[in-house]
């Protein structure tokens, strides 16, 4: 494809050159018309020379022109379509997602597509010089590699042939199969190839060959002798019986036709039997003795063959021998000993737990054993040359006689029969079955037996029942399962997931129901799915008890959820080992203890630093926990109050009381606030108000937490407000007396002041009323008089 340009501008010269070849024709005869009228100018005759010259060199030019034309637009419709024939092959190269490249040995020139780069693994250059372009594509083969690839280029160059190879490179990471091949053109000048990603059908191939190999050593190790053969009967594949059957080595039974391993006639019922098989496509059998190996040994084969197509597809005949010789030897065996056995069969049959009879023609019964006359009630003698109409009567007996004559005819019956017991009046069901056979005469005669499946009839009724309640006790499981609260899971060996609950399915936003096998990478990071991987295969290894593991795995919504997992290896219905797993959410629980044990810290600092004393005493009243607020009011540290009870701390003569308020707190759970008294570590007292609670948890004993306030400060207090509630008592008796002594003073001057005030009211009153009746005369003259006069008569009236 990249050889064309190159070459056509090489032809496009010469096309050129070749044109101009009629022009330099003419030129000369130019010269020679020229040399003419020289001669003209010489003799008179000289003019037709130089005419015809012109002639000639017109009809030159119109040649010269005309073959110049026609041979451009030739070469340029010849340039167009190479180029079309190269936009052509490269669509195709491009369909075909594979990059071609050409080397120009003349001008030592590399070319290639971008898609070369792209198949390595690298970014297409931005330089387009062919050396750099080169060096970027060798640079992904090793060394190894590179001399390899310019060994099969040497090679093909130098026969002008092709060469075909394969590479393995990295790319991202990855390995990666390149097919690399080449041609060489037939003048020995451009190398033109193609790089080709085959690393899907290079791990095909491969897992096309390990499969055949696991097949070829299935087949080998299989105990029965399998052969394959293809349309010419040539064997191509048998195992390792098959050779030891032959008495062959697995090389030499290679490529070897049936007339190679056994003789002529019988071979050629082999080689037609092949043929039928591959015509029609159906199983066809085989039975006949055969003379095998080198030493000529006789075998009794049974040959089944049956068609199927190989890995190319072509059909191919499957044969396996099964070795009845032993099987022959022992019915000639058993025939042998049959006649012995007949006799031995008289005598048994009436051993026979089971009911057996054995009729004639005339349906009478010619033997019968205690077991058939128990069953119907008769003695065995009784029963021998009766019919069935005889013992049972008409209905019945012609019942049976009607199916006596159907086995004679050829019919087997089997049939499920029952009765009432005549005896325990209980259902019995029997199992009849009837057939014809011949006595020793070749007469036909009837053989029965009646087996008795009342305790089978019952065993299936129960085991029905019980598969009932195994269905119902099968989908409440189901149900109990998808009902409960926490994720659960059954994964198989290979630790896939084969089945999941509703709350499982729930937290990781799967469908619900049971999935499909999948495994934790499908649903988890691979952090995580590597950890619950690692998890089962310790609890493979384990086989034993339930193992737990807490981890942090992220839910359908990205959030981080604290789970338990427990798992256990069981088994399921077919012996397999699966393992339980349950995902215990403590999400919940997690936080709510890192919060009980920050209100936990939180309450310890309150304890320690409360300026109450807090007492915690157990169910025996003895000392468990005390805060320093306590060890301050006592004096005393927390080891001499370790394991004190209450008897060492208070003085004796509360002992009693206090025993009376335990007693009362473990009756009523609470005791209010009270004023006690304790003693300190210098034997003073120590008065405190005293209040507590009995606490109880179940599961555990009962505490008493005793709440102490210290009343020091307040005694102090109480005893500072008698002292001043006395001296404010002396101080009001003393001011009372002088009070008592001032009212009576008050009260003697009081009663003289209410005398004087008597005396002077009466003096007073006469001269006044005389004072009055003038200023109301003045006023009534007013109207007379200049009222703004000093001394005007209203004053008297207004005080």
């Amino acid at each position: 494809m990249f050889s064309s340009l190159p070459e056509i501008a090489s032809n496009r010269s010469s096309v050129f050159r070749s044109g101009w070849l009629p022009v330099l024709g003419g030129v000369a005869l130019l010269l020679a018309g020229a040399l003419g009228y020289g001669l003209h100018a010489i003799s008179w005759s000289g003019w037709v020379w130089p005419v015809l010259a012109m002639f000639v060199l017109a009809l030159l030019l119109l040649l010269g022109t005309n073959a110049f034309f026609l041979q451009h637009r030739a070469q340029t419709k010849h340039v167009d379509l190479l180029r079309a024939q190269r936009a052509w092959l490269g669509r195709i190269l491009e369909a075909t997602q594979d990059g071609a490249w050409e080397y120009d040995a003349r001008t030592r020139r590399f070319s290639c597509a971008d898609r070369c780069f792209e198949l390595l693994g690298q970014q297409v250059p931005e330089q387009a010089a062919s050396t750099f372009r080169t060096h970027v594509l060798m640079r992904r083969l090793t060394r190894d590699q590179r001399h390899r690839l310019i060994t099969a280029m040497r090679g093909a160059w130098n026969e002008r042939g092709r060469f075909d190879e394969l590479f393995p490179v990295h790319r991202r990471q990855t390995k990666c199969w390149l097919r690399i091949r080449a041609s060489v053109s037939l003048d020995g000048r451009y190398l033109t190839g193609a790089i080709s990603d085959v690393t899907e059908e290079i791990e095909s191939a491969r897992e096309r060959a390990l499969y055949q190999t696991f097949m070829e050593g299935v087949i080998d190790t299989l105990p029965l002798p399998i052969s394959v053969r293809d349309e010419g009967s040539r064997l191509t594949l048998a195992n390792r019986a098959y050779c030891d059957l032959m008495e062959m080595q697995p090389a030499d039974a290679i490529s070897r036709r049936p007339g190679q391993v056994v003789r002529a006639g019988m071979a050629e019922r082999l080689e037609a039997l092949d043929r039928l098989t591959l015509d029609t496509g159906s199983v066809h059998t085989l039975e006949d003795w055969f003379e095998l190996g080198r030493s000529g040994r006789r075998v009794f084969l049974r040959i089944t063959k049956s068609r199927c197509t190989d890995k190319r597809g072509r059909f191919v005949v499957v044969t396996t021998y099964e070795n009845q010789s032993e099987v022959r030897d022992y019915a000639r065996r058993m025939a042998e000993l049959s006649m012995r056995v007949e006799a031995f069969i008289q005598r048994l049959i009436h051993a026979i737990p089971h009911p057996i009879y054995v009729k004639d023609a005339d349906s009478r019964y010619l033997m019968v054993n205690e077991a058939i006359a128990e069953q119907w009630g008769m003695r065995a003698e009784d029963m021998i040359g009766q019919t069935s109409c005889e013992l049972f009567g008409d209905r019945v007996g012609s019942m049976i006689e009607e199916e006596d004559r159907r086995i004679l005819a050829g019919q087997t019956i089997r049939k499920e029969d029952q009765a009432f017991d005549d005896r325990t009046g209980a259902l019995r069901y029997w199992a009849v079955s009837k057939t014809r056979c011949l006595d020793a005469e070749g007469r036909g005669i009837i053989v029965g037996a009646n087996y008795e499946i009342t305790d089978l009839r019952r065993a299936e009724v129960e085991a029905r029942e019980a598969l009932d309640k195994q269905t119902l006790t099968r989908g409440f499981l189901q149900t109990v399962f998808d009902a409960l609260p926490f994720a659960s899971y059954v994964k198989n060996e290979t630790l896939a997931y084969i089945m999941t609950n509703t709350a499982f399915d729930e937290f990781y936003e799967r469908a619900a129901g049971h999935p499909e096998v999948v495994y934790a990478e499908d649903f988890v990071s691979a952090d995580i799915a590597a950890r619950i991987e690692s998890f089962d295969q310790e609890v493979m290894m384990a086989d034993g008890g339930v193992l737990t593991r807490e981890m942090v795995v992220l839910n359908h919504q990205g959030e981080p959820r604290d789970i338990v997992m427990h798992k256990k290896v069981v088994r399921d219905a077919e012996g397999r080992r699966v393992i339980l797993g349950i995902n215990q959410d403590l999400t919940q629980q997690r936080r709510a203890e890192r919060s009980l044990r920050k209100t936990l810290s939180r309450l310890d600092a309150l304890i320690e630093s409360v300026p109450i004393g807090i007492v915690l005493f157990d169910d025996q009243r003895q000392l468990l926990q005390t805060n320093p607020c306590v060890l301050d009011m006592l004096g005393m540290d927390a080891l001499e109050l370790a394991g004190l009870g209450y008897r060492e701390r208070l003085p004796q003569r509360f002992v009693p009381m206090v025993r009376e308020l335990f007693e009362a707190l473990a009756h009523t759970d609470v005791l209010t606030p009270r004023e006690k008294m304790l003693v300190r570590a210098d034997d003073s007292e120590l008065p405190v108000i005293v209040s507590a609670v009995m606490v109880r948890q179940e599961g555990e004993a009962p505490v008493c937490w005793v709440l102490l306030v210290d009343q020091r400060e307040q005694k102090h207090t109480e005893a500072e407000l008698r002292r001043h509630r006395d001296q404010l008592r002396e101080l009001v008796e003393e001011r009372t007396k002088d009070l008592l002594a001032a009212k009576e003073v008050a009260e003697r001057m009081s009663a003289a002041k209410t005398d004087f005030l008597a005396a002077m009211s009466h003096e007073l009153k006469t001269p006044l009323h005389a004072v009055l009746g003038f200023a109301r005369l003045g006023a009534e003259r007013s109207g007379q008089l200049d009222v703004n006069r000093p001394g005007f008569p209203r004053q008297p009236r207004a005080s």
